[in-house]
């Protein structure tokens, strides 16, 4: 083996310790701030940064030119003394750079800020203002300084101004004089698009529109004659928002469906009979859109319109009426759920797939059963509605890939029944309502077989949940729920807790009947 030389081996020693222990000098240090007002008894807290950051002694001194004026400790906390102006000075040790703070001592300090509110929640877009309040009301620097921890979820102006940017939340902190803080947890919440309609008090007549963040706007206020004249589904894509039904045309129910407020109406069969869109879906550009057509003989006939084409779906009976209540899409096939009446008149559940009807297994082939919605989610097709029992009380629940999964009811020996569905990480969400032993009908929801009632606005009279949503873990739920006087108001549950919606008409019945939550 070849021997090292002693400069050879010298160079070796100092290549493998290049990278350690190498001085970087200070170059500098700066303050937070150049100068400051503080009362008698006040304090200020002045924050240094030595340059550059990664420098080998970083460490500081904190000194005043008067300190019978106003002290620094240790850290750089200053404290006024007495009237006076004071010089604090910081100094590194390396290099002794220094940097300073004028601080005028005059007045009286302020000793604490705080917020007229802790939290606020704001839609994307939306704005609050804050005040803040400086204590005591006579300090003599009353500036605030307003900053945010995220300015992706939400903005804060000089003057307080908070502004929802995205979902999500931020801290926004106000910041006196002396520093002292206070703060203001932002949260917001994603947009909210529920269809539904007004009613006035007798239902003959109705107005067809949304709300948006709680906010109403009137499509259509020309209806009349026909309570099922509202809008029925509500879909959002992007930008654009679709809101299907019917509307009334020369007292004759028209189907169709708005995007961004502009009408499209639909062929029916017949077009001096009732027809409605009951579920829409949008996929690729294409919109399906399925309800019934009454013929000409005023039956009712369940199909879907794709692009605007109406197809007839085949029925048990043609002599009785049938609706599909329920659109997806899975593996390519649309699916529509409802109900056939059969020869005898009795509704009974299915499902058609690419036209072709399957049944669905009831509790008693005596009594109507009905599909009402539908979902799919793992490959997987969930039909909500409910099926009735020999004992002729409905019973809720859904059809799993065509199996029957019954859910408990408030009471046994009244109905219930599944209006919407959502399934989401494996759980089953299922709205709807129970009848409880006095016969209100209380609104709720079942997650995973397990009922979860939701509060009303009067425990003696009814509400009901007819569409559900899911963001974010939050789960949304709109409906009705009557008031004292008897009066339906729309509205919607977060996470269970009721919020009402405007009406136009003080009164009239309200209801939503579809609910979208968008991000």
């Amino acid at each position: 083996m070849k021997r090292l030389g002693p400069v050879a081996l010298s160079i070796m020693i100092l290549a493998g310790c290049s990278a350690v222990g190498v001085y970087v000098p200070a170059t500098g240090v700066s303050l937070d701030r150049t100068e400051a007002v503080l009362g008698g008894g006040g304090t200020l807290q002045l924050t240094a940064t030595v340059s550059p950051a990664d420098a080998s002694v970083p460490a500081i001194g904190w000194t005043s030119s008067d300190v019978s004026t106003a002290s620094v400790s240790s850290r750089g906390l200053v404290t006024a003394v007495a009237s006076g102006t004071a010089v604090i000075g910081v100094e590194t040790v390396d290099g002794k750079f220094t940097a300073t703070c004028a601080v005028t001592v005059s007045g009286v300090a302020a000793t604490g800020i705080s917020l007229d509110v802790a939290s606020l929640n704001l839609f994307k877009g939306g704005t609050a203002q804050l005040s803040a309040t400086i204590a005591p009301s006579d300090a003599t620097d009353g500036t605030v300084t307003w900053s945010t921890g995220d300015a992706s979820r939400a903005t804060v102006s000089a003057s307080g101004l908070v502004t929802a940017v995205a979902v999500g939340s931020a801290t926004v902190t106000a910041k006196d004089a002396a520093g002292h803080e206070a703060s203001c947890a932002v949260t917001v919440d994603p947009d909210v698009y529920l269809g539904g309609a007004l009613l006035n008090y007798s239902e003959t007549s109705a107005a067809e529109g949304m709300w948006k963040n709680g906010a109403w706007t009137l499509l259509d206020a020309s209806g009349s004659g026909s309570r099922s004249y509202r809008s029925q589904a509500v879909v959002v894509e992007g930008t654009d928002v679709y809101l299907a039904g019917c509307k009334t045309v020369s007292s004759v129910a028209t189907p169709g469906y708005r995007k961004n407020g502009n009408w499209t109406a639909l062929p029916a069969l017949d077009s001096t009979k009732n027809a409605s869109v009951l579920p829409l879906v949008l996929s690729s550009g294409t919109v399906y859109a399925g309800g019934y057509c009454c013929n000409g003989s005023g039956v009712e006939v369940p199909g879907c319109w794709v692009n605007g084409t109406w197809t007839s779906l085949p029925v048990l009976s043609s002599s009785y009426g049938s609706r599909v209540t329920g659109l997806a899409l899975l593996g390519g096939s649309l699916c529509a759920a409802g109900y056939s009446a059969d020869g005898s008149n009795i509704k009974v559940p299915g499902i058609w797939t690419d036209g072709v009807w399957a049944a669905l297994p009831v509790l008693s082939a005596s009594y109507a059963s009905e599909a009402s919605c539908l979902a799919v989610s793992a490959g997987s097709l969930y039909a909500g509605g409910f099926s009735t029992a020999e004992t002729g009380v409905a019973v809720p629940g859904y059809w799993k890939d065509g199996a029957w999964n019954a859910l408990p009811p408030l009471d046994s020996s009244k109905q219930a029944c599944v209006n919407c569905l959502t399934v989401s990480a494996g759980s089953v969400y299922a709205g709807g309502y129970c009848i409880n032993g006095s016969g209100v009908s209380v609104a709720g929801y079942w997650k995973d077989g397990a009922w979860n009632a939701l509060p009303s606005l009067e425990a003696s009279k009814g509400s009901i949940v007819y569409g559900m949503a899911l963001c974010g873990g939050v789960l949304y739920a709109g409906g009705f729920s009557i008031d004292g006087n008897g009066l339906a108001v729309a509205g919607y549950w977060k996470d269970g807790v009721w919020n009402g919606l405007p009406s136009i008409n003080p009164i009239g019945h309200a209801g939503v009947f579809s609910i979208v939550v968008c991000e």
